[in-house]
């Protein structure tokens, strides 16, 4: 049941992720906090193809199961990032919701533009003072960025 719903949170992510690629626009925020770091190093990592860092956001107990699924369902492999910037939502002090937007080349020569307002939220949780995928959370799916 969990790694149906890791699975299922992880496709929505990167299915609307790439769903809204066909948008317009950007922002000036740049990558400030802790959870935005570790995001932001993943995501910059995973864009090279090295898929560690996201690995490693996986809480240790579900990594195996679902590690090959990011490396599948990532759209941004290959990609060179033109601008990336970032937005934390704090919940508590534990969960935070990590938005994300820019402006890809993408491998195929197309350039895709995620705006502020298309921004995916990705649900964070802190374990032991690591941040990791929160799980438990449909965060992503059900809440649209403040502005």
């Amino acid at each position: 049941m969990k790694k149906a719903i890791l699975i299922s949170i992880l496709v929505v992510f990167f299915a609307t992720s790439a769903a809204i690629f066909a948008g317009c626009g950007g922002s000036t925020s740049s990558a400030t906090s802790d959870p935005q770091k570790v995001f932001d190093d993943a995501m910059r990592e995973a864009i090279k193809g090295n898929f560690q860092l996201f690995t490693n956001m996986i809480p240790a107990d579900l990594r195996d199961a679902y590690a090959q699924g990011i490396e599948q369902s990532f759209p941004y492999t290959n990609a060179n990032i033109e601008e990336i910037h970032y937005r934390t939502d704090t919940i508590d002090a534990d969960h935070v919701t990590v938005y994300f937007w820019g402006v890809f080349d993408m491998p195929s020569g197309d350039q895709q533009t995620i705006t502020e307002d298309q921004a995916q939220g990705i649900p964070l949780a802190k374990q032991d003072g690591q941040w990791y995928f929160d799980l438990g959370s449909t965060t992503s799916q059900e809440q649209t960025p403040s502005q």
